[in-house]
C-alpha cells in the first residue's frame, strides 16, 4: 500500500451532498488503525449557509485524528488540540496549521486553493506518518483535483433536479468520465515535455512535437494555423486547461486529432446539438479512480442520466439515506 492515501470529495453544485459524503467515508475509515488527516481546498464545516439559509452538515474530527485549518479557525478551540506543523510564507498564502485533537471536535476546515500548497502539504504528512489517509474536500473548480499528484480516489455528489439545465449540467459533468486513458507510452511522452508554461502541445503518431502553444487555447492564433496545415495527418493535440464550448468549435473540424485531456475536470462543454461527440476521439491523462456516487435527487421522476457502471451509488434523499441503490 502507498504510504500516502489521498481520497477527494466534489460536488456538482452547492448543497449537492458532499459534507454528507465525506461523513460517510470519514466514519467507515474510522475502524482502520491508520492516522488520517482532514483537509479542505477553501472552507467546509461551517455551521449555517447563510447564501441557501439552512443549517449545514458539521465536520466533526474524531479524537486522535489530524485536521488541517487557516490559523484564525483555532481561535475558539484553545486547549482542545495539539499543534504539528505550521505551514506559512512565503510558502504558503495563508498560514495553515497541522492539528492533532483531544478528543472529538467539531471545526471548520480551510485550506489552500493552490495545487502547490496541497502539494507541500502532502510532502510534509508523507514525511511526518509512515502511513495515512487523507480525506481532501475538493472543489470540482479546481482542475488540478483530478491530478494523480493530488487525488488516489474520489467520490462525486450529484443534485438532481426536474430542472433541464440542471439535468444537463449533470450530463456534461458524468460524460468524461467514461473516456479512457491514453496508452503508458504516450503518457510518458507527454509527462517528460510537457510543463505548466505551456497551455497546448501538438505531436504526431512518431512523437515529433508540432507545435508548443504558450497562449491560452481559444485565443492562439498559431494553434489553429497549425492544425490547419497537419489536418490530413493523424495527430494529437494535449490541453493544459479548460475545453470550452469555442475551443470545442474550433477543434471539432479536425477529424483526424484526437484530444488529449489532463484530467475528466478539464471539460466545460455545454450539450449544444452542433458540438458533434463523434468528431474527434477524446483521452485523459490521468483518471483517478471513482469510487462512488451520492445523488441528491429532488425529484422522484425518472431521468435519463447514465450513471458509469459498476460504482456504488447512494442516494442522500432516501429514508436509509447511505444504503446503496447499486452497485
Amino acid at each position: 500500500m502507498k504510504k500516502l492515501h489521498t481520497i477527494c470529495f466534489i460536488g456538482s453544485d452547492k448543497n449537492a451532498g458532499k459534507t454528507t459524503a465525506f461523513n460517510f467515508v470519514y466514519a467507515k475509515l474510522g475502524i482502520k488503525k491508520i492516522n488520517t488527516v482532514l483537509l479542505s481546498i477553501g472552507v467546509n464545516g461551517e455551521d449555517f449557509d447563510s447564501l441557501e439559509n439552512h443549517i449545514k452538515p458539521k465536520i466533526v474530527v474524531k479524537k486522535g485524528d489530524y485536521f488541517v485549518t487557516e490559523q484564525n479557525r483555532l481561535k475558539e478551540l484553545d486547549g482542545l488540540y495539539d499543534i504539528v506543523k505550521i505551514f506559512s510564507p512565503p510558502n504558503f498564502k495563508k498560514i495553515y496549521v497541522l492539528s492533532c485533537t483531544h478528543g472529538n471536535l467539531p471545526v471548520v476546515l480551510e485550506g489552500p486553493n493552490e495545487k502547490e500548497e496541497i502539494l507541500k502539504i502532502k510532502e510534509f504528512i508523507g514525511s511526518y506518518f509512515d502511513q495515512a489517509n487523507i480525506l481532501l474536500d475538493g472543489s470540482i473548480d479546481r482542475q488540478f483535483i483530478a491530478s494523480e499528484e493530488i487525488s488516489d480516489e474520489f467520490y462525486f455528489s450529484l443534485l438532481i433536479t426536474q430542472r433541464l439545465e440542471q439535468i444537463k449540467k449533470i450530463k456534461n459533468l458524468i460524460r468524461p468520465l467514461t473516456y479512457d486513458v491514453v496508452i503508458p507510452q504516450i503518457k510518458s511522452f507527454i509527462k517528460k515535455i510537457s510543463s505548466d508554461r505551456y497551455k497546448t502541445i501538438i505531436f504526431d503518431e512518431s512523437l515529433n512535437i508540432i507545435y508548443k502553444g504558450l497562449e491560452i487555447s481559444f485565443l492562439d492564433k498559431n494553434l489553429l494555423i497549425k492544425l490547419k496545415e497537419n489536418a490530413a495527418k493523424k495527430i494529437y493535440i494535449y490541453l493544459n486547461g479548460a475545453l470550452t464550448n469555442h475551443l470545442w468549435e474550433i477543434l471539432s473540424p479536425f477529424k483526424n486529432l484526437t484530444l488529449i485531456l489532463d484530467s475528466f475536470t478539464q471539460e466545460m462543454i455545454s450539450n449544444i446539438p452542433q458540438f458533434k461527440d463523434d468528431t474527434i476521439k477524446k483521452l485523459l491523462l490521468n483518471k483517478v479512480k471513482l469510487s462512488g456516487i451520492f445523488l441528491r435527487e429532488e425529484t422522484s421522476k425518472k431521468s435519463d442520466i447514465f450513471l458509469p457502471e459498476n460504482v456504488p451509488v447512494y442516494n442522500l434523499f432516501r429514508e436509509e439515506a447511505l444504503d446503496e441503490v447499486r452497485i
